[in-house]
């Protein structure tokens, strides 16, 4: 296989918003297609990484095009990067939402029930959300994939204590589903206003041993709409479970989480 003097480490694909296409490459060749230059450069520089930089509103199947091609000829990692931002997040985790396809499909057979739980992505997803300087609920909630769910209300919520209570296997598969659609793991690690005394929300997701997969702090709603939509979620599933409260805690008996008007 020949090779060039100063082989590039990665292959640059841009997608502008009408899906047009081009490669940052020395060895860019603009009367050949996309196929033939992938081909080209593979040839010369062996197996390397592609990044494909989207610009605009690409349709996911324009990207997915791009992948078979290079999956296809051979290529290296392919990684995608959004909006020309500085997260940059392996293919995969874009196709990951093929996984989840059985909730459309009427459920999954029993099976190959175990082996689905064993393939989810995180074995358990944390919310915590802080007090502030005035009635901002402060509670702390966790939902296991085993179903287990367990909450914690400290101040300004009608369930203060402990308790426990189950989270169906749906909706903790749809959070996970949730989690990787709207590109969790590639958030900051912490988003914080310019201002003092507002409330704090923490979403942490664990694996099987117990370590912290990702963890997004975000002080004064200052993080993206998406994470905003995360934490709204796991508050509605929140609402859902039928709580019961822990032996031996003697605070007092909610039957909601949050107070009228506390979110």
């Amino acid at each position: 296989m020949a090779a060039c003097s100063n082989p590039p480490d990665r292959i640059e694909i841009t997608l502008s918003g009408n899906n047009s296409v081009g490669i940052n490459s020395k060895n860019l060749d603009s009367n050949i297609s996309v196929r033939q230059e992938l081909r080209k450069i593979h040839h010369q520089n062996g197996a390397i990484e592609v990044l494909i930089i989207s610009h605009g509103e690409v349709e996911i199947p324009v990207i997915q095009r791009l992948t078979d091609i290079a999956r296809e000829e051979g290529l290296g990692e392919i990684f995608i990067q959004f909006g020309g931002g500085d997260s940059i997040m392996p293919i995969s985790d874009l196709e990951g939402g093929q996984k989840y396809a059985f909730l459309l499909e009427g459920g999954i057979p029993m099976d190959d029930f175990d082996q689905t739980v064993d393939s989810l992505p995180y074995a358990a997803i944390v919310l915590e959300r802080s007090g502030c300087f005035g009635t901002c609920p402060a509670y702390k909630v966790r939902f296991d994939k085993t179903g287990v769910a367990t909450y914690a209300g400290e101040a300004v919520v009608s369930m203060v204590g402990s308790y426990t209570g189950e989270i169906t296997f749906s909706d903790f598969v749809h959070l996970c589903n949730a989690m990787e659609h709207m590109n969790f793991q590639w958030m900051k690690d912490s988003y914080e206003a310019n201002w003092t005394d507002d409330s704090s929300a923490t979403v942490t997701l664990y694996d099987e041993d117990g370590d912290v997969v990702k963890s997004v702090y975000d002080y004064g709603r200052a993080g993206p709409i998406e994470l905003w939509l995360i934490q709204q979620s796991i508050d509605g599933i929140v609402n859902k479970i039928e709580w019961t409260k822990v032996d031996g805690d003697s605070t007092n008996n909610g039957t909601e989480p949050f107070g009228s008007g506390a979110l």
